[in-house]
């Protein structure tokens, strides 16, 4: 998700998961996240996030196909994947997905615009908020939203303010997906 990173409690427990089931996993932090290089407002394009999940998942399914697990923000990148490679991605596991995102923030109370930033309001930002390019924003709106046929479950919290659970459920009904 928006700023994770490999290092975060969630790849962490997603990577313990791996290891006491046998399980080949894939991690990555996106550009301006984590160890790779960039900066969050300027270099965090959702085309280059979407090319930055698109390389893991060359990865991932070298040998066989794979389930994506995404979170946040990373659930916007795993949908349009499962629709870019349905023969190499079997699955998706969704975790308080960003549903927001897929209409560019429009209606969202959290999302201003400053100058040519998007900036976004969240309780996980050290600052209070992350800043995107504007240009994000068009970009992720220009993409549509995904269509796939994999298998979806989706896991939501109700304490969770930034993807609500009425939003969560919404989202994995439409998509006949489980809860």
């Amino acid at each position: 998700g928006l700023g994770s990173t490999c290092d975060g409690r969630k790849a962490r427990l997603m990577d313990e998961i791996g290891d006491r089931h046998g399980l080949t996993r894939v991690l990555f932090d996106y550009r301006g996240h984590g160890k790779v290089p960039g900066v969050m407002h300027r270099d965090c394009t959702f085309s280059g996030m979407l090319a930055d999940a698109r390389a893991a998942v060359d990865v991932a399914t070298e040998a066989s196909s794979a389930l994506l697990v995404g979170s946040s923000l990373g659930c916007v990148f795993a949908c349009h994947l499962a629709q870019e490679r349905p023969d190499d991605i079997h699955g998706l596991l969704l975790v308080a997905p960003a549903v927001e995102a897929f209409t560019g923030w429009s209606s969202s109370s959290r999302c201003s615009v400053n100058e040519d930033l998007l900036v976004l309001e969240s309780d996980y930002a050290s600052t209070g908020s992350y800043q995107l390019p504007l240009s994000f924003r068009h970009e992720v709106l220009s993409a549509g939203l995904p269509v796939f046929s994999q298998p979806t479950a989706v896991i939501c919290g109700t304490a969770d303010r930034i993807s609500p659970v009425d939003q969560c459920v919404g989202f994995a009904e439409a998509r006949g997906a489980r809860l």
